[in-house]
């Protein structure tokens, strides 16, 4: 028989977090990641945060601006197939209260793409696409449908969809990219639903999947962040902008 949520049941669910942050580069996302493990360490102190980078820019900024933080877990991911062997390993050392954190989607989004056009024709994207363009009988037109098959598998089923069954909070961060002209239906949709000019990179259903988006932005007296959606705001609505001292804990005082 099937088993019923009810109003009941409201009092004893446990909420986790599920964010995204979205922002142009140098607007604070990394920062914010950071000073989440720094909050959570005086919050929660046998508590953990994971960080699993795409960029490899992180360690940098722990070292000189958060160097006291010793609740983070930190792993870079240079590749698809590393992604999906991270996650595997740190699935089964998670904690409901620790939060894994993932810098940032649109590389991850790059590297499922390359996934599938080395499964496809043996080589990444761009060195397909370079050797399209200067070799008169070009390489082996991959078929679309092999080929976004291997890019959705590796994206949707390995990746998105285990982080959205995760048993703790998650922290994720994409960048924005440039307006194209052959912007799809899709991508639009997501500009139109979260207000923005501009649309994340990567997968352009990717504002759809967490609970709350957040807006980057650096501005003259520092990191600004601005509420594009929330679910678990008592207003969903509502338009929250604040100044970033410590992302985490003005995150909680404005918005929880």
């Amino acid at each position: 028989m099937v088993k019923f949520f009810t109003a009941e049941d409201l009092e004893g669910y446990q909420e986790r977090e599920f964010i995204e942050l979205v922002g142009h580069p140098k607007s604070g996302k990394s920062y914010a990641i950071l000073s989440l493990a720094d909050a959570w360490q005086r919050l929660n102190p046998d508590r953990l945060v994971y960080i699993l980078d795409t960029e490899d820019g992180i360690k940098k900024t722990w070292k000189h601006a958060f160097p006291s933080v010793k609740n983070i877990r930190y792993v870079h991911c240079a590749n698809m197939d590393a992604v999906i062997l991270t996650l595997d390993e740190v699935i089964g050392k998670l904690n409901p209260q620790d939060w894994l954190s993932i810098e940032s989607l649109s590389r991850i989004w790059e590297f499922s793409q390359n996934l599938g056009y080395e499964a496809v024709t043996g080589m990444k994207k761009a060195e397909y696409l370079d050797k399209r363009m200067t070799d008169k009988k070009g390489p082996i037109t991959p078929r679309p449908d092999q080929l976004w098959q291997v890019v959705k598998n590796a994206y949707q089923r390995n990746f998105i969809d285990v982080l959205v069954e995760l048993p703790c909070h998650t922290l994720v961060t994409t960048t924005l990219g440039r307006v194209s002209p052959f912007e799809s239906a899709t991508r639009r949709e997501v500009k139109a639903s979260l207000g923005l000019n501009v649309a994340p990179d990567g997968d352009p259903r990717n504002p759809y999947y967490p609970d709350t988006v957040l807006l980057m932005t650096k501005e003259a007296d520092g990191f600004w962040c601005s509420v594009l959606g929330d679910r678990g705001g008592e207003n969903p609505g509502e338009q929250v902008r604040f100044k970033v001292e410590n992302w985490y804990l003005d995150f909680i005082s404005n918005c929880r």
